[in-house]
């Protein structure tokens, strides 16, 4: 797999999230048997190169790993469309508060 511009670790870290397709930062700790905070940094580092989408799920901050590097601004515009789409989906879950008698 040709993955110019990127570390040996950082590679482990891509080839293991598009292997299990969406993650969170624990989940992919416990796979890769390494610490959080360096799989933090690697997984920074892919989002920063355009090799990973962060975007907040329930639970917590997610991260997936697209199948070809994409550009800057589209990066941001799947990540801004990933993000209101989940908040649209849990807004509708969350039951409504009845109004309150004044």
């Amino acid at each position: 797999m040709n993955l110019p511009g990127l570390s040996y670790r950082q590679k482990e870290a891509l080839i293991t999230l598009r292997s299990v397709g969406v993650a969170s930062l624990a989940q992919l700790s416990r796979v890769l048997l390494q610490d959080p905070s360096n799989v933090r940094k690697r997984l920074l580092a892919l989002v920063k190169k355009g090799y990973v989408l962060r975007f907040f799920r329930q639970g917590g901050i997610h991260y997936y790993a697209i199948p070809q590097k994409m550009e800057k601004s589209i990066k941001h515009s799947v990540n801004d469309l990933m993000n209101s789409l989940i908040a649209k989906a849990a807004s509708e879950k969350s039951p409504q508060q009845p109004d309150l008698p004044k």
